[in-house]
């Protein structure tokens, strides 16, 4: 089974960009869901439980460094 990925980046682009760029498969990885912001970013890693989240510094409501410390202490099985 693969590993789960939350790509996070208030840029739409940035996301696809990413996200068909690299061979996700390749490395038993699938990229399950994308926010567009951080508080996106914490309803879904509370809804689909990923294993990783690769997400922007600078983005608004809540940043990424903010993000990782609510995601550190909800789920600290997420890397």
């Amino acid at each position: 089974m693969p590993y789960s990925i939350l790509l996070v980046d208030d840029e739409s682009a940035v996301r696809e960009g990413i996200r068909s760029r690299t061979p996700w498969e390749r490395y038993n990885f699938s990229v399950i869901g994308e926010a567009g912001n951080g508080i996106e970013a914490l309803e879904l890693v509370e809804e689909l439980h990923p294993d990783v989240v690769i997400t922007d510094i600078r983005m608004p409501y809540l940043d990424g460094m903010e993000l990782i410390q609510e995601i550190r202490i909800a789920h600290p099985a997420t890397t």
